[in-house]
């Protein structure tokens, strides 16, 4: 039967609803030079929620070239390529405390063609007469006065110098 009433329990304060994040911006497509560092993008203000938010590569999306990646933290895409040519359709996923997310537009990596490099036993490059010493994909001058010639076409040329051991023996 009934009772008498109990004793009044304390105040209740109903949870907020967590609603998941949303994606408000647009991350334009990323481009670069095969090899060579990627300017940094940092997409996280394309994001909101209140509360704190991951990144990551969404699978919603195409696989990320190797090379490419997010930090998880701050949503700054960073990386180096290694070859050229378009990855199309990726994404970034945004996730709350919740494990709710959210998914990015589409954008692409579009990565360019970097510079032409030739081998040292390239016919057009020509070795002074003095001596080297040849390590296979290097070769070391040993003799005040060698010389490296080349021949080119196009407009400009690099030429990588390792100076280290001149500077490590203070010359």
């Amino acid at each position: 039967g009934y009772g008498p009433e109990s004793a009044t329990s304390s105040a209740l304060t109903p949870n907020a609803v967590n609603s998941p994040p949303t994606f408000t911006g647009n991350i334009a497509n990323i481009s670069g030079t095969e090899g060579q560092a990627i300017t940094p993008v940092n997409v996280s203000s394309a994001f909101s929620d209140g509360d704190a938010l991951t990144y990551s590569a969404s699978p919603a999306g195409a696989a990320w070239p190797s090379g490419l990646s997010i930090d998880s933290a701050t949503g700054i895409i960073s990386g180096t390529i290694a070859n050229a040519g378009t990855t199309s359709g990726l994404r970034v996923r945004a996730t709350d405390t919740a494990s709710q997310t959210v998914d990015s537009n589409t954008f692409d990596a579009v990565i360019a063609t970097g510079p032409a490099q030739i081998s040292i036993s390239d016919a057009n490059l020509l070795w002074s007469p003095y001596t080297w010493d040849d390590y296979g994909t290097h070769k070391s001058a040993n003799s005040t006065g060698a010389y490296l010639k080349a021949a080119f076409t196009g407009t400009s040329v690099a030429v990588k110098v390792d100076v280290a051991a001149l500077s490590g023996a203070s010359v």
